[in-house]
């Protein structure tokens, strides 16, 4: 049994470390799944999906010389492994087990030549990507994986494991899956920004506003502005965005073929930008209205609703008919309330108490869709939210709101 195993090795039989912080959905030891052992190091295989990293800094664990391991390291038998790795049976030789987590621990033993190591068996881990799960969770707790490597685990979580962003996030206990979904845009990034995040010379939060400019060269013009320049993201992104708008006012005016020589190239070109942003915030605003569309005919959480309504009654009278008129024409063509009134008044007048609630929702955000249209102001950080709530509901951003949005700060 796995207690008198224990017993007879010398060391405790409580569940070590690792399995509890690998106590996450899908990695709960099963009944009979756990089994203690004694091994020699030479039958250890690393596992080749760990990212790699320097093993011969193990000065903090020189005391295994004398004393031995103390926790044990955690493996899955060879044939579990493959189940799910068969790819990978060159890499991991004849070995009889693969180390889940505790690679630093085995290259200790073989340093100090500890003749044998205590292991923890579980046979329980090869199915659903929970034998990745548990490796990253003690990459993870160990901070050992920089940025770029963390991303490159959770896509293979995701493609060879076929788990979703979310429950990637639940797994790992991770509070919301966006951290997930914003380390995976990293990997969007060109190879030099990449090394860049990887070296910590930019850091994740900045690298993450880079990746949602459209492509790779805006991304590299907009670090070149803010490693020369010392500029902040947001200013970069927003600078990045201005000389895009000028050259193309400046390509337009070439293709067009016509000059005014009382105009100086400036204002010449001024005004086409002015033009060129004009005819962006139009396209922006048309997708944005189909995007409100949408969100009026879903019903949204309680906490969403609540925050929406909340922010409206303090901050948003001043657009309440421009409001009321966006949130009727949305409502009624999503079928909810009393469709054949074509009256706005008329229309919120008659809305049934089951319905009233949702109704202020929209209402909320139709005051703040009509804010952001308003061309006589800027963007502020309410604009950005309704961006990403309306993101969050589908919406693809344009290139003219993420230039908006970085002026505000929110990039």
């Amino acid at each position: 049994m796995a207690s008198a195993a224990a017993a007879s090795a010398g060391w405790d039989d409580e569940e070590p470390l690792e399995d509890r912080e690998a106590r996450a959905p899908g990695t709960r030891p099963a009944t009979g799944s756990i089994e203690f052992a004694r091994v020699r190091p030479n039958q250890l295989a690393d596992d080749p999906r760990n990212p790699p990293r320097r093993l011969d800094d193990l000065d903090d664990l020189a005391n295994v010389a004398e004393y031995g391991l103390f926790q044990p390291i955690l493996v899955t038998t060879r044939q579990n492994f493959l189940k799910n790795n068969p790819a990978r049976a060159e890499a991991i030789g004849d070995a009889p087990y693969v180390i889940l987590a505790g690679h630093r621990r085995k290259a200790a033993a073989v340093r100090y030549g500890l003749a044998e190591v205590p292991v923890h068996i579980r046979h329980d881990l090869s199915a659903n990507g929970g034998d990745a799960i548990v490796r990253l969770l003690e990459n993870l707790s160990r901070k050992a994986l920089d940025p770029i490597m963390e991303a490159l685990e959770y896509q293979r979580l995701r493609d060879e494991n076929g788990l979703k962003v979310r429950e990637i996030a639940d797994r790992l206990h991770i509070p919301s899956h966006s951290v997930v979904s914003k380390r995976l845009q990293l990997l969007g990034l060109p190879t030099a920004l990449q090394e860049a995040v990887a070296d910590y010379h930019l850091g994740v939060t900045d690298a993450e506003a880079l990746s949602k400019l459209a492509d790779g060269e805006l991304q590299m013009h907009a670090w070149e502005l803010m490693s020369e320049g010392r500029m902040p993201v947001g200013q970069a992104i927003a600078e990045v965005h201005r000389r895009r708008l000028h050259r193309a006012a400046a390509e337009t005016k070439q293709r067009r073929g016509t000059h005014d020589p009382l105009d100086s190239p400036r204002n010449t070109a001024d005004t086409e930008a002015r033009a060129s942003e004009r005819e962006a915030a139009q396209n922006s605003g048309a997708g944005r209205f189909s995007s409100c569309e949408r969100l009026a005919a879903q019903r949204a959480s309680a906490e969403d609703v609540t925050q929406v309504i909340a922010q409206y009654a303090i901050r948003g009278a001043s657009y309440h008919r421009d409001a009321v008129r966006l949130a009727h024409r949305w409502l009624r063509k999503a079928g909810i309330g009393p469709v054949g009134l074509t009256d706005p008044t008329a229309y919120l007048a008659a809305v049934e108490p089951a319905d009233v609630v949702h109704v202020a929702f929209v209402i909320a955000v139709a005051a703040d869709e009509a804010r952001m249209r308003d061309p006589r102001r800027s963007w502020d950080g309410r604009d950005v939210a309704h961006l990403r709530r309306l993101e969050a509901a589908g919406h693809q951003t344009t290139e003219w709101e993420r230039w908006r949005a970085a002026e505000a700060g929110g990039a």
